[in-house]
C-alpha cells in the first residue's frame, strides 16, 4: 500500500490503521527480509530496487492466497465451483443484475466472486490467477488469454427529458458543440475519453466542459439532473431505466462500446460456461453484435487497441 500512495499517511489511511503501526510493519518486514524496500525522505517516499522485485513477488503470493481461500470455499459448499470475475468500470446498464440472473438460472453449481476493474487491472489478475474469467473493456488478445467472444453496440446520448436535444429523433456528434459531457476519467486506461473528445474534434464540436465518473448509475443521475449528456448504451425500459431522461442514437461517425468476454489459459469448463453466459446477456438482452470492423493480427501487449472505425 505505501508502494502504491507512496506516502506513509494516506496508506494508513486505506489500511484504516495508525501511521506509526505502520511504519513499524514496514520496519520489520525489512529486518525480517534484510533488505531497505523504501527510500524515505521528507519529500518522498519510493521503493528500492530490492523493494520493486519484492513487491512484485508479493503480489503474486497475495494472488495466490486470495486463489486458495476462493477454492477451499468452492469446497465447503459441497464442490461448487467459485470463480474470480471482473466486469468494467461503467458498463452497460443492466448488465450485472442480467447475468447474475441468468448464472443463477442456467449454472446454479457455480459460485461468481464478482468485482470492477479497468481494463489493465483485470488484465494483470487474469495473468497472475487472481481472476478466473473478466469481461474486459475494449478488444484484447494475448496468448494467455482465451477470448471466448469480443462484441459491440453503437452509443448514443442521454440527457434530461427538458433538455434542448429531447425533441430530435437522433443526434449529430456536431449537435453536442457547448455542452456538457459526462465520460470516464481521462486517466482511466479505458480508450472511451480520448476516443469521444477525438471524435468531437473531427466534427467541430468544442465541449464546454467534461464531468468524469466512472460509475453508470452516476451518469445516469448527472444527466436526469441535467449536469450534462452522457454518452451511454441505449438503457433499459421502464423503472430499471433512468427516470427524467431521454436516450437518442448518435449519428456522424459512429462510437461504440467494445466488449471482450476472456478467460485464462488454461481454463475450466466453468469458465467457458460462465464466458457463454455472459455473451448470451449481451446479445440477447442488450442488443450487442459482433463488431462492424477490426484490425487484423493479433495484440501480444495483452492491453485495449484502438480498431478502426469503431471505438474499442
Amino acid at each position: 500500500m505505501v508502494a502504491e500512495e507512496l506516502h506513509f499517511g494516506r496508506a494508513a489511511q486505506r489500511l484504516l490503521i495508525a501511521q506509526p503501526a505502520l511504519s513499524q510493519r514496514v520496519r520489520r518486514l525489512e529486518k525480517e527480509l534484510g533488505v531497505l524496500l523504501l527510500e524515505r525522505s521528507p519529500r518522498r517516499v519510493a521503493p528500492t530496487p530490492a523493494g520493486r522485485l519484492v513487491l512484485a513477488e508479493a503480489r503474486l503470493l497475495l494472488a495466490a492466497r486470495d486463489r486458495l481461500l476462493t477454492v477451499a470455499a468452492g469446497a465447503t459448499w459441497g464442490g461448487e465451483a467459485a470463480l474470480r470475475a471482473a466486469v468494467p468500470a461503467g458498463g452497460p446498464t443492466g448488465f450485472v443484475a442480467a447475468l447474475l440472473a441468468a448464472l443463477d438460472h442456467r449454472l446454479p453449481g457455480v459460485r461468481l466472486h464478482l468485482t470492477e476493474a479497468e481494463t489493465a487491472q483485470a488484465v494483470r489478475g487474469l495473468f497472475d490467477g487472481g481472476l478466473d474469467v473478466a469481461v474486459l473493456a475494449g478488444e484484447v488478445t494475448h496468448p494467455r488469454l482465451l477470448v471466448h467472444a469480443v462484441l459491440a453496440r453503437p452509443l448514443g446520448v442521454l440527457f434530461a427529458t427538458g433538455h434542448d436535444l429531447a425533441g430530435h429523433a437522433e443526434v449529430h456528434l456536431g449537435d453536442l458543440a457547448s455542452e456538457t459531457l459526462i465520460l470516464m476519467p481521462a486517466e482511466s486506461v479505458d480508450p472511451l475519453h480520448r476516443a469521444v473528445l477525438a471524435s468531437c474534434r473531427q466534427h467541430g464540436a468544442a465541449l464546454r466542459e467534461v464531468v468524469p465518473t466512472r460509475q453508470t448509475e452516476v451518469a445516469l443521475a448527472l444527466a436526469a439532473a441535467g449536469t450534462g449528456i452522457a454518452l451511454t448504451d441505449q438503457p433499459p425500459p421502464g423503472p430499471t431505466g433512468a427516470p427524467g431522461t431521454v436516450w437518442r442514437p448518435l449519428i456522424g461517425t459512429p462510437l461504440w462500446r467494445t466488449l471482450s468476454l476472456v478467460a485464462t489459459r488454461p481454463t475450466t469448463e466453468a469458465a467457458i460456461d460462465v464466458c457463454q453466459a455472459a455473451a448470451d446477456v449481451l446479445r440477447d438482452t442488450l442488443g450487442y453484435l459482433p463488431p462492424p470492423t477490426a484490425d487484423p493480427g493479433p495484440v501480444t501487449t495483452g492491453l485495449p487497441r484502438p480498431s478502426s472505425g469503431f471505438l474499442t
